[in-house]
């Protein structure tokens, strides 16, 4: 689901006028930038334990700028990006996009501000449809 989300967020162009190829999975040093990480994932089984086809991926997704109001952009450009997203991405089939969570944080050293946005997403494993 980490290249898939890439891929979408990618594909916003106001968002990549923005932060350019500054979306990873990684925290950059670089500023305006976009990183995100999984917090969870699970699978569907049914009563034998056998999976279903059908993945929950959490994601935390943050924004980091040197500016409030850049940041706040980006993290609107986010959820326009995503919200209501479903479809065939890559060989995956995402069937639902949640918003889950909102968090805005100002980092000191260096000074910046992190607005934080927590999606879920369900979905199938790579090259596999539900059951």
């Amino acid at each position: 689901m980490e290249k898939q989300l890439k891929a979408i967020l990618s594909s916003d162009t106001e968002l990549s006028l923005i932060v350019g190829n500054k979306i990873s999975p990684i925290q950059r040093d670089s500023f305006p930038s976009i990183s995100y990480e999984k917090a969870s994932y699970s699978e569907d089984t049914d009563i034998h334990g056998v999976t279903m086809g059908v993945c929950r991926s959490r994601f935390l997704i943050t924004a980091r700028s040197t500016s409030y109001e850049e940041a706040k952009k980006m993290a609107t450009l986010i959820h326009r990006t995503l919200s209501g997203k479903s479809g065939l991405f890559d060989g995956v089939q995402i069937f639902l996009t949640e918003f889950i969570d909102e968090n805005q944080n100002q980092i000191l050293e260096p000074d910046i501000v992190e607005i934080s946005l927590e999606y879920q997403f369900h979905h199938t494993s790579a090259n596999k449809s539900p059951k």
